[in-house]
């Protein structure tokens, strides 16, 4: 009976101790995010965005958090079209990201945060016509800046909305995202 009795305690502080970081914001989280990507250098092309993304966060103080990320995710973000007889196509593929963020607890369950770090993104195109076919692959480096709202929904569960801007200035482009997700903490 008492091994029972230390189990469910056990059980009851652990879940306990999960609720508190969901509503502190603090911990490792993991989470799925998608929503509207476009990228700008000459004109604008946009496409959806599918990722996941992983970060520990930590409390400064009572309202402050200070966490880093790694996010993956993948586009069809896709510029087609014929110059001079030529037709191409260029795809964005996968972007990876590293970044810091700042937050603020606003109330018990929403924690406001902007962030900044690293972006390197890849891409294909493929042009054919006129006697000519040929494929290019590569990266781009840049700089990343966002702001976003984590909403916790109960438990370890939260619920976010970011928006992040690029910059790869070696390619004189920008990038638009505008994304919404869920997470969760553990």
């Amino acid at each position: 009976m008492n091994i029972r009795s230390a189990a469910l305690a056990a059980s009851l502080a652990f879940m306990s101790a999960t609720a508190a970081q969901a509503e502190d914001f603090t911990g490792w989280r993991a989470d799925l995010h998608g929503g509207y990507d476009t990228l700008s250098s000459v004109y604008t092309v946009g496409g959806v965005m599918l990722g996941s993304g992983i970060g520990y966060d930590a409390s400064i103080g009572k309202s402050v958090i200070l966490g880093v990320e790694a996010n993956i995710g993948y586009s069809t973000a896709k510029d087609e079209g014929a110059l001079f007889g030529i037709f191409y196509s260029t795809v964005a593929r996968r972007d990876l990201e590293l970044s810091a963020r700042i937050g603020a607890k606003l109330g018990e369950s929403t924690l406001a945060y902007l962030k900044a770090g690293y972006s390197n993104a890849a891409y294909e195109t493929v042009a054919v016509g006129g006697g000519f076919a040929g494929f290019e692959s590569g990266t781009v480096d840049g700089i990343r800046l966002g702001v976003g709202i984590e909403q916790a929904i109960g438990g370890r569960w939260y619920a976010k909305s970011e928006y992040r801007f690029t910059r790869y200035g070696e390619e004189d482009a920008n990038r638009n995202q505008f994304l919404l997700g869920v997470g969760v903490r553990f």
